[in-house]
């Protein structure tokens, strides 16, 4: 699921690319060609890919029902002015550098693309920190991601939303608090129902929770 969201996201960022520099987008064929040897050169750098009952054509016929879907709905309405902009912002009051990659930049929001199982939702959107921080670095006020959800029907999607001054000063509350607890030294152990608490995904395991099982 991770080497095909990253190949869903560097097709993406090479449409935008050639959007922004000669003003129109790619066929979907050509975009989920794009994604075709991005993910087939990922997978072959991957020891022991995990394809969670998948097999490659199952992904690659999905990616062209989405790269189909996103280039005749959504494509159009999207105006990149920036793409995978990168921002490092001195926090001089806390001592630390925020630093990220913009996906999206338009005149006049920052979106960032998804791909995911099922719908992140409005809530999730309304309360990224990831967002927070980024309309913070671009100081544009409306944020959003771009949703590519693997149902059996495949779909794409918008989920917009906005931030204002109190929100991005509670993001940055949040930076400060955790800079301060790396600093100290102290790493608060994760809740055990969250989804990397497992050994599949924590390399920590065995000296945590691991070593009580």
């Amino acid at each position: 699921a991770l080497l095909e969201g990253s190949a869903h996201h560097k097709a993406l960022e090479l449409n935008n690319i050639q959007k922004k520099d000669k003003g129109f987008d790619m066929t979907h064929h050509q975009l989920t060609d794009k994604f075709v040897e991005d993910f087939r050169v990922k997978v072959g750098a991957e020891n022991n890919v995990d394809w969670q009952g998948e097999t490659e054509n199952t992904i690659i016929n999905r990616a062209g029902i989405l790269h189909e879907r996103y280039i005749h709905y959504l494509a159009p309405t999207i105006i990149p002015v920036e793409v995978e902009r990168k921002f490092e912002i001195p926090l001089d009051k806390i001592g630390v550098t925020l630093s990220g990659i913009c996906d999206l930049e338009q005149e006049k929001n920052i979106l960032d693309y998804k791909t995911t199982s099922k719908s992140k939702g409005q809530n999730t959107v309304d309360n990224s920190l990831q967002l927070s921080l980024y309309s913070f670095a671009t100081r544009k006020r409306d944020v959003g991601i771009i949703e590519l959800v693997k149902k059996s029907n495949p779909e794409v999607g918008i989920l917009m939303s906005s931030r204002t001054p109190k929100q991005i000063s509670w993001a940055i509350d949040v930076v400060k608090s955790v800079a301060s607890s790396i600093k100290a030294g102290a790493f608060p152990l994760a809740s055990p129902d969250s989804w990397i608490c497992n050994p599949k995904w924590c390399g920590y395991w065995s000296m945590c929770r691991g070593k009580y099982e």
